[in-house]
């Protein structure tokens, strides 16, 4: 009986991990699927943060992961201004499976990346609407 109420248990808080992501947006052209993590929203003041991820259609080489080793998707940790309406990736991991799976094959933190400004209709538009109006 206990087996059985481990097993439940276990599924239900796998269940609810996977339900965080949610999915923003997509880029057929390009094979990018975005989501956002909205139970990672913190706030101070005028900044929030929030993590989330990229999923590739096809795993592909990116710039600046060592052993030129194709990754599958990737998952960021983003600072948001909600007052001046700019984003910085200050922290991410790429893994070489979708959905953040498989091995890690970068893990990279840049605390002092500079700001840039959001632009209407992009991707991290809809991720500062969730990160800054929650």
């Amino acid at each position: 009986m206990h087996k059985i109420i481990l097993t439940t248990l276990l599924v239900v808080m796998s269940s609810s991990a996977a339900a965080a992501w949610v999915r923003v947006d997509e880029s057929p052209s390009i094979g990018y699927t975005y989501y956002a993590d909205p139970t990672t929203v913190r706030k101070n003041g005028i900044i929030a943060v929030m993590w989330d991820m990229t999923d590739l259609a096809k795993a592909e080489l990116l710039p600046g992961v060592p052993g030129d080793k194709p990754i599958g998707s990737y998952k960021q940790h983003s600072e948001y201004n909600c007052k001046e309406k700019l984003t910085r990736r200050v922290a991410g991991t790429a893994y070489s499976g979708k959905l953040g799976g498989g091995k890690e094959l970068m893990v990279y933190e840049k605390k002092d990346s500079e700001w840039e400004p959001i632009v209407a209709g992009d991707v991290n538009n809809k991720f500062f609407d969730i990160a800054c109006k929650k």
